[in-house]
């Protein structure tokens, strides 16, 4: 049975490897909205979910030793793009990034309510900096509706 593992195995590592970047394919997609990082207020319309993430110390490394982080996610029925902000505006993080179809939602907000529903959501778009932040691109929630 090993045997016939390697060569597959082989194949999938060598098409790995040196595979381009498939969200960079999406950015060329006409039907891809294009929207801007934070101070840009924005609307986002989609799916609230509530999805688990391994958290510190090791973010999934140790499942018996770490903690398990448990955050709302807006999952867009279509992907957007994320255009990156002027050089001078730059910070690093929020780089442009096409494919973007799940934010994670930052928010003191009551969300049980919404759980499994469409929603609106109104805020500002940020690129990931730390471990807890769980996908590409995250809002800071101003309104949900």
């Amino acid at each position: 049975m090993k045997k016939n593992l390697f060569p597959v195995l082989a194949v999938l590592l060598a098409a790995c490897s040196g595979a381009p970047d498939n969200r960079s394919e999406h950015s060329t997609q006409a039907n891809a909205s294009e929207y801007a990082y934070e101070p840009t207020v924005s609307t986002l319309n989609g799916r609230l979910k509530k999805e688990l993430f391994w958290g510190p110390p090791g973010y999934g490394e140790d499942t018996l030793t770490d903690e398990r982080e448990i955050v709302y996610v807006l999952v867009l029925p279509k992907s957007i793009r994320m255009k990156a902000p002027a050089k001078d505006l730059s910070d690093g993080y929020n780089a442009a990034i096409a494919g973007v179809d799940r934010i994670q939602l930052l928010t003191q907000k009551p969300m049980e309510k919404y759980l499994d529903q469409s929603v609106t959501v109104s805020g500002t778009l940020f690129g990931a900096q730390t471990g807890h932040h769980h996908t590409e691109v995250l809002m800071d929630v101003q309104s949900v509706k």
